[in-house]
């Protein structure tokens, strides 16, 4: 019984493997999906925007995704060194018609990769709620469920703000339950 349990976790943690190795796996090799590098001009935008040279605020530009996620999808471009000019200057209308493809090939793997490291977290999140909710074991299976998950790693290897907002959400809900934890302790 013993040795069929140290099979099963071996498993698991191979699965939970494989799902990281999945996200990470050929990051710079992966075609842009369709409007991929509209999400690369909003978070460089967010990251890089002078109000000297362009008044409008950058959080006005992509208003149908929430600031926090693109804030986060660029975050690592704050380090490559390279000319945003192009893109603070650039109007929202004008996206459609024109794409910096210069500068997105130098920061497309980084910001790529934030999407990553989120999914990675969201992995970690989701097993640190299960155990706190149903204990080791299931928090085990459930990792290694999200890990595996077709969609989580879909939207873990690009950037789109959705892996963002699952990580942020997940994240409150582990403070949540925390808090809720804390409090039925303190009331005993």
């Amino acid at each position: 019984m013993e040795k069929k349990h140290a099979v099963i976790f071996f498993v698991l943690f191979l699965a939970i493997g494989a799902g990281i190795f999945a996200r990470f796996w050929g990051l710079e090799k992966a075609l842009f999906w369709r409007d991929e590098p509209i999400h690369f001009i909003a978070a460089m935008k967010m990251n890089h925007h002078d109000y000297s040279l362009n008044p409008q605020d950058p959080r006005f530009w992509f208003l149908e995704h929430p600031q926090v996620a693109t804030l986060s999808m660029g975050f690592l471009t704050q380090f490559i060194p390279a000319d945003y000019t192009e893109v603070i200057l650039m109007d929202r209308n004008y996206v459609y018609f024109y794409v910096p493809f210069e500068l997105i090939r130098q920061t497309f793997v980084s910001i790529r990769l934030m999407s990553a490291v989120f999914g990675l977290l969201v992995v970690l999140l989701v097993f640190l709620i299960a155990r706190d909710l149903w204990g080791f074991n299931a928090a085990l299976w459930s990792a290694a469920l999200a890990s595996l998950s077709v969609d989580f790693v879909a939207i873990s290897r690009i950037a789109f703000t959705e892996i963002f907002l699952i990580g942020y959400f997940l994240l409150a809900l582990l403070f949540y339950l925390k808090i809720l934890k804390t409090e039925k302790k303190n009331q005993k």
